[in-house]
């Protein structure tokens, strides 16, 4: 999921504790990209954000990534692409989408989520505080089918910030990370569904049950497949929140997950990621102790019998070094035995958890023409398609690397 964090660090220059083991790792083994995606309608050379957020379907076969910095629709206006995968694997960029009142004065696109068939899509705009539906028409368009707000809402909220969109496209989950309801900036987070008919209503607003000043509950999240869990980042305050979606129709804390080590300043919930039944929880922590110092780590919970949940594992990248920030940005694939994750300074790793529920580092991703990568990604359903964002230097512009089939046989449990 994208975090808030990342624009704001970019404008300003931006329980109990409980015992864990820790995740093998293995330096030696890299894994290279396929392809390289970019846009045709930033030149080379020009500033662009091209990937500062991107989301992919289930399969792996749709990708909406977004791109800046474009004069179409007012200066520097922000735009979203639908990248398609064809049989071969070849991508094509194939529509640009557009909200209808688009302005200079928004980040349309500034969050992503995708359903799991690639049909709706989830776009968030934290400066306009609002969050739009797009659905695949039957004739093959995309329209524009509703905008959500929140009902309380007053504006410089960042709502649209982050957001989450179920299975079926039918459950959105936005953050409102500088919402006021427990203090200023204590932030806040909204479910709308979409009813029979079509239309969309604000279901819930959610609050942590501590919520305080600045903790920047919303930051990120993540629902699960059904849209009947959430797991909810609070950066600031270290913390992450799981809600669930009870019988009577109400969501309630279910539990407040903290890490083991945690302590002040690490950045635990600054992203988050849910496995699609809900009951594998990865979460990143930037500034957590790692190899060196603070280079970040990430931390693996698993939800018991009883509903409670508990730290399985701390994962650490074998090669990160001081400030790598490791745990930037997380994805999980679908039965969460699989984990991608970067950080800010340091190419991305991927993690897998074995029949034994031992998870070791598999390899750390690069690319071919020894460009960076950068800490925004996305990851298919299986675990075995990966979108990360990069800069190429040849060309002093963003690029989307495409990495598939990076998982090797036997790595995860059989069916």
């Amino acid at each position: 999921m994208i975090t808030l964090l990342n624009y704001w660090i970019a404008l300003n220059l931006l329980f109990t504790p409980i015992a864990y083991l820790p995740a093998s790792s293995d330096s030696n083994k890299f894994v290279v990209a396929q392809q390289k995606l970019t846009t045709t309608d930033v030149p080379d050379g020009a500033v662009d954000s091209f990937g500062r957020s991107i989301s992919l379907s289930a399969d792996g076969g749709t990708a909406l990534i977004k791109v800046g910095w474009d004069d179409e629709k007012g200066d520097s206006s922000r735009f979203v692409y639908i990248f398609t995968r064809a049989a071969d694997g070849t991508w094509t960029q194939s529509v640009k989408l557009t909200p209808e009142d688009e302005t200079s004065k928004s980040d349309f696109g500034s969050s992503l989520s995708l359903s799991a068939d690639g049909s709706a899509a989830l776009i968030g705009d934290y400066i306009k505080d609002n969050a739009l539906i797009f659905i695949h028409a039957a004739d093959g368009t995309w329209k524009q089918q509703t905008e959500l707000t929140a009902a309380d809402g007053e504006g410089g909220e960042y709502f649209g910030g982050s957001v989450s969109l179920s299975a079926d496209g039918g459950t959105a989950l936005i953050g409102a990370v500088w919402d006021d309801e427990k203090g200023r900036h204590s932030g806040s987070a909204y479910v709308f569904t979409r009813e029979s008919n079509g239309t969309w209503m604000q279901q819930a607003k959610l609050t942590a049950a501590d919520g305080t000043t600045s903790a920047w509950f919303g930051n990120t999240l993540s629902l699960s497949a059904d849209g009947r869990t959430a797991l909810i980042g609070a950066e600031q305050a270290g913390a992450a929140y799981i809600f669930t979606h009870t019988p009577d129709g109400t969501w309630k804390q279910q539990a407040k997950l903290l890490a083991a080590d945690g302590r002040y300043s690490n950045f635990f919930g600054s992203s988050v990621s849910l496995s699609a039944d809900g009951k594998t929880a990865l979460i990143g922590a930037y500034q957590a102790e790692g190899n060196d110092g603070s280079s970040g780590s990430a931390y693996v919970f698993i939800r018991d019998t009883d509903n409670s949940w508990t730290q399985k594992t701390k994962l650490i990248g074998s090669n990160d070094r001081y400030a790598a920030r490791f745990g930037k940005t997380v994805f999980l694939s679908k039965d969460g035995r699989i984990a991608l994750i970067n950080g800010a300074s340091v190419n991305p790793y991927i993690f897998t958890c074995s029949s034994d529920g031992f998870w070791s580092q598999q390899a750390q991703m690069i690319t071919d023409d020894g460009n960076s990568l950068g800490d925004t990604l996305a990851l298919s359903a299986k675990g075995n398609i990966a979108l990360i964002k990069g800069f190429d230097r040849n060309k002093n512009r963003n690029a989307v690397y495409v990495f598939t089939d990076f998982v090797q046989p036997n790595s995860t449990p059989k069916p």
